[in-house]
């Protein structure tokens, strides 16, 4: 299947409807350790700074562009980077603060969830994820993590004027949750989230258009698909 830009899926949505779009956060630098402070403080790259103005300068002019992060310090450089590259071509962007839901709600047990995925990697820890293999006093599982995330965004872009464009920037965890509900996410054919890529959606009368790679996926509300 041919590749379609993150650009490309948001300029496509916007033709379908109220536009959102979901993103991982610029490129890092690895993590010291599998421990909390070094998950939570592990900075942007030059790289990745850079990255996200220019992304931000790429994004269509009109309209305002509304971003809102994780609480994680490299969620909320991405999103003024993206901000400040948008406005030096003359657009209109607003800072809306962190919400909780693109952050790591769904983890009980931090600790064990970052001990996990720092042994196995990310695609194990995926796979005993979606088997229940990780109990839910340690992580919810994906799809109800998924749904969470899809309600409160819904939420936020549904109460907005239809000309914003609300740019979410998270984690490769959440991201996965969400695409749970749409794709199989423990098979290894479906790419690993990249930095600063992600989920284009669009509202729509009788519910939700996601864009992802080259995928149109009708769902309702609840990110049910539609037949």
């Amino acid at each position: 299947m041919p590749s379609v830009s993150l650009l490309d899926r948001i300029r496509r949505a916007r033709r379908d409807g109220p536009a959102l779009v979901v993103i991982r956060h610029a490129e890092r630098f690895a993590m010291a350790a599998a421990e909390m402070e070094a998950a939570y403080r592990t900075p942007l790259t030059d790289a990745g700074r850079e990255a996200a103005r220019v992304l931000g300068t790429q994004l269509p002019p009109d309209g305002t562009l509304v971003l809102h992060h994780s609480t994680v310090p490299r969620c909320a450089e991405t999103a003024a980077r993206i901000a400040e590259g948008f406005r030096g071509i003359g657009g209109a962007a607003r800072d809306a603060g962190d919400l909780d839901a693109l952050g790591a709600e769904y983890v009980r047990d931090a600790a064990v969830v970052l001990r996990t995925f720092a042994s196995q990697g990310g695609r194990a820890f995926v796979h005993a994820w979606c088997s229940g293999e990780l109990g839910e006093d340690i992580v919810q599982e994906p799809q109800a993590a998924g749904r969470h995330v899809l309600r409160t965004l819904l939420a936020l872009r549904r109460d907005a004027p239809p000309d914003e464009l609300h740019v979410h920037v998270t984690h490769d965890l959440t991201l996965i949750a969400l695409l749970s509900l749409v794709r199989d996410v423990d098979s290894r054919r479906l790419p690993w989230p990249p930095f600063l890529d992600g989920i284009a959606f669009a509202l729509r009368p009788d519910g939700v258009v996601w864009r992802h790679g080259a995928r149109r996926i009708a769902t309702d509300r609840e990110g049910r698909l539609r037949g």
